[in-house]
């Protein structure tokens, strides 16, 4: 997994100063990232409170490890469907 240049609290310093009336391009070139990035970290980021970010963090985490435990349990199925089809 890639890992981020920038914190979620950076991104969120970012969108609040392109909320105030920044230049995207120039916010853009000052951190070198594209004005794409930008408005994408405004429509995840924008009107957020720190709260609400942690709590998106904390459920993002959670449903991670339910994904894992559900391929985990869904290869256990197929294997034991494997087994239980071969005849002895």
């Amino acid at each position: 997994m890639k890992e981020n240049r920038f914190s979620e609290e950076q991104k969120m310093l970012v969108v609040r100063e392109m909320e105030s009336g920044a230049e995207v391009t120039d916010l853009g070139r000052r951190l070198g990232v594209g004005r794409a990035t930008l408005y994408r970290w405004q429509k995840r980021y924008g009107g957020m409170k720190p709260e609400e970010q942690q709590r998106v963090a904390v459920l993002e985490l959670e449903n991670r490890q339910l994904r894992q435990m559900v391929g985990e349990l869904t290869l256990d199925v197929k294997m034991l469907r494997a087994v239980l089809s071969k005849k002895f």
